[in-house]
């Protein structure tokens, strides 16, 4: 099970939004995810995963659920009654064999006075100080993953700096995406955190992976032209950013050697009311918004699955329809697929005049062009999509060769000779 948590140094940056089109996304490609809710005294993930009319179905959740373990000594032994199910349609475009499923444990009850009481009760941070946290968070983690067996658990972690967000992003995930507007005190502040991480990317057994998340971008002009493409501007501010991140700290030890960094451009439609871009996203909507290539950039790191994304990719160009194609440039990063049927550059180079991202030219040979794409997904976990794709087709190129040789040289039938 991979463990990721979303966090922010400040609020208002859209983490908690992210998040939940993330877990929905990764359930309709096929994964099973549990999406934790731990921002305990803003929780807002019921909002956003359960839809008007349906936020009236109750869990004690996680609060209720550390309560009753403190007071029969373990985790209790059906962790059902403080999940919610979360449904999940899987894209009509996309054909997995494997069924996903997004399950929701959310803070609590809210709003509910008897929230807070319980969270009074619960103490969390003098938890936190005492030790006695670790062991109650490791256990709840270790049964949901005995329990549902899930390919992936998203943390919405608290804001700011608390004993609580030390121990989870230090000791009970895999990677951490930090949120933040591209604003001076909200940069000195998520640099601080992740300096503090920087010891845990050099663990060799289990790395922490640092991944920062640029919130509430300007949209360029150009990203317009053809669906979503980047901009120079975005290029320019990436490369601010990391100098700014990976800047020496006042010990080598806190200073980070690098950093993955995402954007989420600005959308003005969420001014008006919030919707969950990725939740639809065989429509236009989500094809051709900066938003929708942001977000399933961010996905795929987030998943860090290449494969299964890979395969709906594959999925979606073995169909000719227009719309299947546009879903799968969106899905691989690829803009150039949005042409259509009969494109077969899964990675093509663009030049700097499109604001593209860089891959292995469609002039080299399949082999090589997946080889150069290998070395690019080392570097860009983003791409691992896109090499995923592109290694799918060379596995098919190779069964097609095979199958043509069969057929022009079949096995010999043995004779009876032979057998003596």
């Amino acid at each position: 099970m991979r463990r990721v948590a979303f966090y922010s140094y400040k609020g208002g940056t859209g983490r908690t939004l992210a998040l939940a089109n993330i877990a929905r996304f990764a359930a309709s490609i096929g994964k099973r995810v549990i999406a934790l809710d731990m921002d305990l005294e803003a929780p807002g993930l019921t909002y956003k995963l359960l839809p008007d009319g349906h936020r009236d179905r109750r869990s004690r959740g996680l609060v209720g659920c550390l309560l009753d373990t403190i007071q029969g000594s373990n985790v209790p032994p059906d962790l059902a009654e403080y999940v919610i199910d979360i449904e999940v349609s899987a894209s009509p475009l996309i054909h997995n064999s494997d069924q996903g499923w997004l399950k929701l444990m959310p803070a609590g009850v809210v709003p509910s006075p008897n929230y807070f009481g319980e969270l009074r009760r619960l103490n969390l941070d003098a938890r936190t100080a005492d030790g006695t946290a670790t062991e109650l968070l490791r256990a709840l983690i270790n049964r949901l993953e005995q329990d549902f067996a899930p390919d992936l658990l998203l943390i919405d972690a608290r804001t700011g700096i608390t004993g609580t967000n030390t121990l989870v992003l230090s000791e009970l995930v895999d990677a951490v995406f930090a949120f933040f507007l591209d604003l001076p005190e909200q940069l000195d502040g998520v640099r601080m955190v992740l300096r503090s991480l920087a010891p845990l990317t050099r663990d060799a057994a289990l790395p922490v992976q640092l991944n920062g998340v640029a919130t509430r971008v300007r949209i360029d002009e150009l990203q317009f032209r053809h669906g979503w493409v980047e901009s120079d501007a975005d290029r320019e501010r990436t490369q601010r950013l990391d100098r700014f991140f990976t800047e020496p700290g006042p010990l080598p030890a806190y200073t980070l050697d690098a950093i993955s960094l995402f954007a989420i451009h600005h959308d003005s439609g969420l001014v008006g009311g919030e919707y969950l871009v990725l939740d639809n996203i065989q429509s236009a909507a989500a094809t051709t918004s900066p938003l929708g290539w942001d977000y399933a950039r961010l996905a795929a790191a987030s998943i860090d699955d290449p494969a299964t994304v890979g395969r709906a990719v594959a999925s979606l160009t073995a169909s000719d329809d227009q719309r299947s194609w546009e879903v799968a440039a969106l899905l691989s990063g690829n803009h150039e697929l949005r042409a259509g049927p009969g494109t077969l550059r899964s990675s093509t180079e663009i030049g700097p005049g499109d604001g593209g991202i860089v891959g292995a030219s469609s002039d080299m040979p399949l082999l090589d062009r997946v080889t150069a794409l290998r070395a690019e997904a080392d570097r860009d976990p983003a791409m691992r999509a896109r090499f995923a794709a592109l290694s799918l087709e060379l596995a098919a190129a190779q069964r097609s060769i095979g199958t043509e040789l069969r057929r022009l040289h079949p096995p010999k039938k043995p004779s009876p000779s032979d057998a003596n």
